[in-house]
């Protein structure tokens, strides 16, 4: 039996801060460059003039001529007693109101003695100040301050004498750590859809003792103050002397009881339902790419990949008005690909996988947790597409009374550009809404030129009976359409439903994930093929999983392809 033990770091940053920080001081060297306050980068410890800084034993670098990897480095040297006459400080302002449980410094060389924090709030009014003094070169300031806009970071003294005040970092925040006995159980559930009919969210749970009673909402100086919803949690697997990352995970909920907190998160595929997507249109042979960029940017999701193969895939067809996950998975459906979040937390679609990556022999099985079912038979697939026209005659977009101001004035059907506007004036016209300006309150109307829908569909048929079956038609609809991969999702999809055998299965994971295909082995050596759909992982409970797979009722000693299934015939309906 493997060692194994979760880990898992939740960020509680306020990550906006740190883009919009305007950071200043009158105290830094020449060569300070406090543009590197932006980002946490590496930064060279260089010999300086500071007393007996410098020790000759090639830890520290020379400085060069020119320096540009240096943040802040006061322009004066501490006293004989390790005091400053005068403090050298940073100040850090921002534009808009921040809220932070703290913050964590990041020294290079040497920590200080003792630094100060004070915040003010937007008119210059004193909100909090602290008084700290660091044990480490990475040092967190804990202290929860709401909507401050500026801040002032201190340094009083040095821990040695006559030797200068170093910063290379601030993090406005911290992050939380917890591994092996802290956490008492911990699970994560992966799932893909190859038939297209969703994009599922994968999603996490997590125990935590937590002796302290931190996230005990009477602690009124607990960390439960900082939490946030959809709050990063990195998860992870230590397995002997390996680590298996999964990635990044986003707080849904948590509660508390009992010395015990316990969160529930959500992946990068779930924060796609938190957005609207209102900006689909009438397509004209868009690549796949585009569109999908487009429904990121909406979410707000940078961590994302596209195959190179699908990226310049035209696309036809109309996008309403939907959640950004229902509107990728209309993308995805129509290039017959599908969308996972992978280990590292990201976003990745791809085309489904078609090989064996993994065997699962019988010492990695739990024996009588196995269970195998047969799917009902499948004969055929229906999809159903549209085309759009504009009509020749005006029709209305809306109507109701709206109140002064400005309003998104949403519409039931696509309609094009040139729309009029009667009690108010149109600021901006899209296809499934306008942004409209009222001076008035009272009754408002939008007429303009609609799209008229038509559809057609077809039919790819397996005209033969499986074991006597009389099989049932799968429909599907798609709002957007390459003509020319119609056929080839048809079949597709037609492979996919003939995966008949459904398997359960316990075992001890490896390698496994889902989308990949495992060979599955028997007493006898038997390999059955399957696809990998669904997995439950225990990550406390000696790394076990609980796995949901379709595949084919028939045996194999090899590396295994999935074959074309023919369809006998397609039917224009």
């Amino acid at each position: 039996m493997p060692v194994t033990y979760a880990k898992a770091s939740m960020t509680l940053v306020d990550t906006t801060a740190l883009s919009e920080a305007n950071v200043a001081s009158s105290n830094n060297q020449a060569f300070g460059n406090l543009d590197r306050f932006k980002a946490l980068d590496d930064a060279a410890d260089y010999m300086n003039p500071g007393l007996n800084y410098s020790v000759l034993d090639g830890s520290k670098k020379e400085m060069p001529d020119k320096i540009t990897d240096v943040a802040f480095m006061s322009s004066a040297v501490s006293g004989a007693e390790g005091s400053f006459s005068t403090a050298p400080k940073i100040t850090i302002s921002f534009a808009q109101n921040h809220t932070s449980p703290g913050l964590t410094l990041y020294f290079v060389g040497d920590y200080p003695r003792e630094l100060r924090i004070t915040y003010y709030d937007q008119t210059g009014t004193w909100i909090a100040g602290f008084t700290y003094y660091p044990d480490a070169l990475t040092y967190y300031c804990k202290g929860h301050v709401e909507n401050y806009y500026k801040l002032i970071i201190e340094f009083p003294a040095t821990r040695l004498p006559k030797q200068y005040a170093q910063l290379r970092f601030v993090m406005y925040g911290t992050v939380l750590d917890w591994e092996d006995a802290q956490i008492k159980t911990a699970k994560v559930i992966e799932e893909i859809d190859e038939s297209f009919a969703s994009i599922p969210i994968g999603t996490a749970s997590m125990t935590l003792v937590d002796e302290d009673e931190q996230f005990n909402v009477t602690n009124t100086d607990g960390t439960w103050k900082d939490l946030q919803i959809n709050q990063q949690t990195t998860i992870s697997e230590c397995k002997d002397d390996s680590i298996i990352d999964f990635g990044a995970f986003y707080l849904k909920s948590w509660s508390f009881s009992q010395n015990l907190v316990t969160f529930q998160f959500q992946d990068a595929i779930g924060l796609l339902d938190l957005s609207n997507f209102y900006d689909g249109t009438i397509y004209h042979d868009e690549p796949a790419g585009n569109i999908i960029d487009a429904i990121m940017s909406a979410a707000q999701i940078t961590a994302y990949s596209v195959d190179a193969e699908i990226k310049n895939i035209k696309l036809s067809g109309y996008l309403k008005i939907q959640k950004c996950r229902s509107a990728l998975k209309e993308v995805c459906a129509a290039v017959g690909v599908v969308a996972d979040r992978t280990r590292t937390g990201a976003i990745r679609i791809r085309k489904p996988l078609q090989h064996i990556s993994s065997y699962i022999s019988p010492k990695r099985k739990f024996s009588g947790k196995t269970k195998v079912a047969y799917d009902t038979y499948v004969s055929g697939i229906k999809i159903t597409t549209s085309t759009y026209a504009l009509d020749d005659n005006e029709s209305q977009a809306f109507t109701g009374t709206l109140s002064a101001g400005t309003h998104r004035v949403e519409f039931s059907a696509p309609f094009g550009s040139g729309l009029t506007m009667a009690g108010g004036t149109i600021v901006e016209e899209h296809t499934n809404y306008a942004i409209v300006s009222v001076n008035t309150a009272g009754s408002c109307e939008i007429r303009g030129h609609q799209y008229q829908e038509t559809q057609s569909s077809i039919a790819y048929v397996k005209t033969e009976t499986e074991h006597g079956e009389t099989g049932s038609i799968k429909q599907y609809t798609f709002a957007l359409v390459n003509a020319t991969l119609l056929e080839s999702i048809g079949r597709q999809l037609l492979n996919y439903y003939d995966l008949r055998q459904k398997v359960d299965i316990t075992y001890l994971i490896d390698s496994e994930k889902v989308g990949s295909w495992a060979g599955i082995q028997d007493v006898n050596g038997y390999i059955a093929s399957t696809l990998i759909y669904k997995q439950t992982i225990d990550l406390t409970g000696g790394f076990i999983a609980q796995a949901s797979c379709r595949g084919y009722n028939r045996v194999l000693r090899e590396p295994y392809y999935m074959p074309e299934i023919k369809a006998d015939g397609n039917v224009l309906i």
